[in-house]
């Protein structure tokens, strides 16, 4: 930019050297230049500043605070997308709207699977179930059943490590107490409903590759048995309306976060415990104590992925 003098066609000033502002001049200049430079910044921040939504094909509502993120066939302002300013002043007497987060989806319907079962007698189902995206094996319904429970050959056909040194954990069963091995399954599906990470134990008194369908999948779900018609029910735990982080509503994430700290820190204290009295207990409970460690790592990298707001985790 060139600053002109109306007395020197070179746009200097005579008494000031060609290579410099006089001390008077640069101060002006700096100041206007600061004026400038703080008025662009306020005009940027004003004109971007805000959060987005947009409504894609099957009616689900995303938010995000970057237009760059928003699909260029949403992107027709007042058709594709909205846009929320980040300040606004409430009429009187009237209630703002629930704040919505980041990164969640609005959820318009509560989804429901039904099942198909087979019945074997005495109030006994058997239902398919796809583990880790592949291998298939027929497990009994049984809401009693804590966890998923498989047998050592389904475990070895899916290559799970359950060895002498992996965590256990004692069950009560017909036969008294047992400790049994305790996985993680990477996905358990029934039908077209399925969970991700999912507890489950190795029993070696089972059939080659049976087992138990138990609420450590079931639990994800609200449940219904139809006998009639020998079919089970399965419905999402969110409502329509809910904001969804991964397909999960908010009391999902904060209870599968507290779920996994408990554990892990009352097994830690149990290890604890028994470090003088009973060397190879305590072992067995630190074992089990980083189990949940690693299994509440894995859902914060979820969450992360996800958007999951840190605070309800």
């Amino acid at each position: 930019m060139l600053f002109r003098n109306p007395q020197n066609s070179r746009g200097m000033n005579p008494s000031v050297s060609p290579n410099r502002f006089s001390g008077q001049s640069f101060h002006k200049f700096y100041a206007v230049a600061l004026l400038a430079a703080i008025f662009l910044l306020n005009f940027t921040s004003i004109g971007y500043a805000g959060i987005y939504s947009y409504k894609d094909e099957n009616g689900a509502i995303h938010f995000t605070d970057d237009l760059s993120k928003i699909p260029k066939k949403y992107r027709k302002h007042g058709q594709g997308f909205k846009k929320h300013e980040e300040k606004f002043q409430a009429p009187e007497n009237v209630e703002p709207p629930a704040p919505f987060e980041l990164g969640g989806v609005s959820s318009t319907r509560q989804e429901e699977y039904d099942i198909p079962l087979t019945f074997t007698g005495g109030g006994n189902f058997l239902v398919e179930v796809t583990f880790n995206g592949s291998t298939k094996a027929n497990l009994m319904v049984d809401t009693g059943a804590s966890m998923v429970t498989i047998s050592e050959g389904l475990a070895k056909k899916l290559g799970l490590n359950f060895g002498t040194r992996s965590p256990r954990m004692p069950f009560s069963t017909a036969g008294g107490k047992i400790w049994m091995p305790v996985v993680a399954l990477d996905s358990v599906q029934v039908g077209n409903a399925a969970v991700k990470m999912v507890e489950a134990t190795v029993n070696n008194k089972m059939g080659e590759e049976g087992g138990l369908l138990g609420m450590s999948f079931l639990g994800d779900f609200r449940m219904e048995i139809d006998q009639t018609n020998s079919k089970m029910i399965l419905k999402d735990l969110n409502k329509p309306g809910d904001i969804l982080w991964d397909g999960k509503p908010e009391t999902w994430w904060r209870s599968k976060f507290f779920y996994y700290k408990d554990r892990a820190s009352k097994l830690e204290q149990q290890s604890a415990q028994n470090e003088v009295v009973n060397p190879s207990m305590s072992h067995i409970f630190l074992r089990l104590s980083k189990f949940y460690q690693k299994l509440q790592q894995k859902l914060e990298r979820r969450a992360s992925r996800a958007g999951v707001p840190q605070r309800f985790r």
